[in-house]
């Protein structure tokens, strides 16, 4: 039943996370991506069973970056965990590996109310804060969002970048009927733009990098972070409600892991550690444009958006976002389905020593 649930809802699951890492723009490839890490031999307390997680994630900085530096510096070995990361370049995929049980964990972007609303997936952890993460690029000669009027714009329809789309014009007094809107992948959007076929794109951060370097001319008019906290997203560690059941205390060992590598990823606002680990493939600059969109809340900061519900209401925001755009026709409160991170990081925080 759960994986037919699953299976019915990946349609429109096949929202793009706005960061689907550098070089993958929205592709999804059939088969998952071992990466080159050189995970520590785990040297588990007598206390603690040791086991081993097949962790599959998206490559962007806000998404896999607790992952990466809980691996480079042990974090997850003194926790008697040894972690086999796989890497996907699209959400859906990974997702239905993990209802297929070749993953034990999958680390999601900014579509975590789609997973969780039509997928049945269980966030058990949330991520870094992607307050900048899509952004409207433009040619030469449009200089504010009321420039965009009978304009082409290209982005996927569904998507967090549409949604971003729907937002500007909105704020603006224009609906997208205003505009000549294309849509396509991201990919093509992206690609479509620098061959100068639209004179707009909504993307991604890696899009980013990449109009940066073919179209340096172009300018970015907004960014999710412009309308904050409309269009905010987090990422997300998620299970199968069936695995969050019957392994509260392995998942309790996983977030002590993530409690101490964010705890290294908010300290250092360069995050050495990540760019060593998982990024050396881009240059520096451009993993520092990355790494501009993210934030990464203290873990104080993240149990007092548990107590206030800070967490819920940017979840819930997204969930208004997504049924806009038709991504998903309905969604129950934010507070239904993030019941297993609120316990999962209350009860690892509580014991947590930094």
């Amino acid at each position: 039943m759960e994986r037919r649930k699953f299976l019915a809802g990946l349609a429109v699951a096949a929202v793009l996370s706005s960061a689907c890492g550098p070089g993958g723009v929205g592709t999804a490839s059939p088969e998952p991506q071992r990466t080159a890490v050189s995970t520590p031999v785990p040297t588990p307390t007598p206390t603690l069973t040791p086991v081993t997680l097949k962790i599959g994630y998206l490559s962007a900085p806000g998404i896999d970056g607790q992952l990466q530096v809980a691996i480079a510096q042990g974090f997850f070995a003194k926790q008697g965990i040894t972690v086999e990361p796989l890497r996907f370049d699209a959400g859906p995929v990974m997702a239905q590996s993990l209802i297929g049980g070749s993953l034990d964990i999958a680390i999601i972007g900014g579509a975590l109310p789609v997973f969780a609303c039509q997928g049945g997936l269980t966030p058990v952890l949330l991520n870094g804060i992607e307050k900048f993460g899509s952004e409207i690029h433009v040619r030469p000669g449009i200089n504010t969002v009321k420039d965009l009027k009978g304009k082409k714009l290209a982005t996927a329809r569904g998507t967090t970048s549409h949604m971003l789309v729907l937002i500007a014009l909105e704020a603006e007094g224009l609906t997208e009927r205003d505009i000549e809107f294309v849509n396509t992948d991201i990919r093509s959007a992206t690609t479509s733009f620098i061959a100068g076929q639209v004179d707009a794109v909504a993307a991604g951060p890696d899009s980013r990098v990449l109009i940066g370097q073919q179209r340096p001319e172009a300018k970015r008019l907004v960014s999710t972070g412009d309308y904050h906290p409309k269009g905010t997203t987090m990422g997300a560690w998620t299970v199968t409600p069936d695995y969050a059941q019957k392994n509260k205390g392995v998942l309790q060992r996983v977030a002590l892991a993530w409690l101490d590598a964010n705890k290294v990823l908010a300290a250092d606002p360069t995050a050495d550690a990540l760019y060593k680990q998982a990024y050396t493939r881009l240059s520096r600059a451009d993993f520092d444009t990355l790494l501009k969109l993210v934030i990464f809340p203290p873990n104080d900061t993240w149990k007092t958006y548990l107590d206030d519900g800070t967490a819920e209401k940017i979840q819930n925001l997204l969930v208004d976002g997504f049924k806009k755009v038709g991504a998903i026709p309905t969604c129950p409160d934010a507070s239904q389905w993030l019941g297993t991170w609120k316990t999962t990081f209350r009860d690892a925080f509580a014991v947590w020593k930094p």
